[in-house]
């Protein structure tokens, strides 16, 4: 009976461990190089990392949902005008980060 409480008490400790280490598991994101401030580029490169070498990203451009995305991600084509980029990381157990953003102008010619 001793061995069978020392296992549940040990089966728990753990999961309520691991819970609270998932809950702290939050990656950080980072914009490592992207277009500048103001460009005549219409097309725009974005690399990014995160501190949690796991992490899968999402990102989007402008006011788009975010979707899965890797690094380097580029858009071309782009209006010209403002624009703003977000990225965010994800960790293996489903946490979020908070996204990193750029945010530039693309000018007249």
């Amino acid at each position: 009976m001793i061995a069978r409480r020392s296992i549940v008490a040990t089966v728990l400790a753990l999961l309520l461990l691991g819970g609270a280490a998932l809950a702290q598991a939050t990656p950080i994101v980072t914009i490592d190089d992207g277009p500048s401030k103001q460009t005549k580029n219409r097309k725009a490169r974005f690399a990014f990392s995160s501190d949690d070498p796991a992490a899968t990203f999402e990102c989007r451009l402008d006011e788009v949902d975010f979707a899965p995305c890797l690094s380097p991600t580029i858009y071309r084509s782009l209006e010209r005008g403002r624009h703003s980029f977000q990225v965010r990381a994800i960790s293996v157990e489903g946490a979020l980060s908070a996204p990193a953003s750029q945010k530039w102008k693309i000018a007249k010619r």
